[in-house]
Order: structure tokens, then sequence, then C-alpha cells
């Protein structure tokens, strides 16, 4: 066999199992992107959901809000994929707690919905936390 007809025979076998694996990518009912408001909405295949993710990334869309406390940080992104697993709400936002340089999450917690509910259960995160580091700065008070 030809080193010219290997190569080709390579080209059709690697054509077909891309356009398959498109196809399987495309049926997926997990892929969200952001609109241009912000807001998410179903990918309605997956090229369109990479040029809209990329998109949204650069313009740091993906981003619903950071507060940093002290040395805590509290995060609220869109997550593009549902978390949800294709349940009844599909799960699209997070909001994670973080300290200092340490990329282990200390607290989590998603939400389905739309980028208004996001900064509102950012909020609460915030909220609970800024009463859980006051709480543990009185307990060091009393030692």
């Amino acid at each position: 066999m030809s080193e010219e007809k290997s190569q080709k025979e390579f080209e059709e076998v690697f054509a077909e199992l891309f356009r398959e694996t498109q196809e399987q990518l495309n049926s997926l009912p997990l892929q969200y992107v952001l609109d241009d408001n912000g807001e998410p909405m179903k990918a309605k295949n997956y090229c369109e959901n990479l040029r809209l993710w990329e998109k949204n990334h650069r313009k740091d869309m993906h981003i619903v809000a950071k507060t940093m406390m002290g040395d805590y940080l509290v995060s609220t992104v869109f997550l593009f994929v549902d978390h949800g697993w294709g349940g009844h709400v599909p799960i699209l936002w997070e909001t994670m707690v973080f300290k200092g340089s340490n990329a282990v999450d200390l607290d989590c917690e998603r939400c389905g919905g739309s980028r208004e509910q996001a900064e509102a259960q950012h909020k609460r995160v915030v909220k609970r936390w800024r009463m859980k580091l006051w709480r543990q700065k009185q307990k060091r008070k009393k030692k």
C-alpha cells in the first residue's frame, strides 16, 4: 500500500470520526452559553458553544461577582455546563469561597436561573461568611 493511499484512508477515517463526535456533542443538552446581556441560553451546537464561550471569557462575562474579605475570596461564576446533569432545573451558577492562594474551596453553593439569582446567591454567601468570620474573631478575643 502506498504512503499516499494510507494517508488518504487515515484522513477519511478521521473525518468520519470527527463528524460522529460533533453529532454526539451537539446532542448533549447540558451546554449553555451567555447571551449579550449575560443571561444563560442553550447552545445550539458545539461550534457555536465554543465561539460564544470564548467571547464570554474574553469579556469576563462568566464572572458574576468577586468579594474579598481579608484572606478570603467569594467568587460567583457561570458554569457553561448544567451541573444538574439534565435534571428539572439546569444548575448553571456557582459560588465558592477560597482562603489565600489555596485552591481548595471552603464552601460551594450552586443555583439555576438568571444572573440576578446568581448575584443574590453571591450576596447570601458573602453575608454568611462575614458572620462566620466575625464569630471566629470574637472567639479568639475571648481566649
